[in-house]
């Protein structure tokens, strides 16, 4: 699978910037999408209903947020979205390596990966390849 549109959801400006150059850097993406909290993120989704063809292929999702946090993003992404782009995928990207966050995050089958920030190029490269594979 083709990578074409990334969202990024994350509410540190320095860390969402590093992250997009990191993927602009990796990945051929065209477009890459910065929203600074999860409700912004969400009604930037509900617009591209009417537009699928530019609804992202991943997500890159913080869970610490203000509004609405990265748990209840997922939530709501699962009850609105994903039957609707069963392959798009999340990555939950925080700085918190509790088991009970990982756990949380499994739960959804569309959450592909779980890391600690910032996001390494090795494991953006591992996360291009698993899509790729899917």
């Amino acid at each position: 699978m083709k990578i074409n549109n990334i969202l990024i959801i994350e509410d540190d400006e320095i860390a969402a910037m590093l992250l997009q150059y990191l993927i602009e850097d990796v990945l051929s993406a065209q477009s890459v999408v910065v929203k600074e909290n999860g409700e912004s993120a969400f009604r930037y989704l509900e617009d591209l209903l009417i537009d699928p063809d530019h609804f992202p292929h991943l997500i890159f999702l913080d869970l610490n947020m203000p509004l609405i946090s990265g748990y209840e993003f997922m939530q709501l992404y699962a009850e609105k979205f994903a039957v609707h782009f069963p392959d798009t995928k999340l990555v939950v990207l925080t700085s918190s390596m509790m088991r009970k966050d990982q756990d949380l995050s499994a739960k959804y089958p569309f959450v592909t990966g779980f890391f600690n920030k910032p996001l390494s190029e090795e494991q953006l490269q591992q996360i291009k390849q698993h899509m790729e594979n899917t």
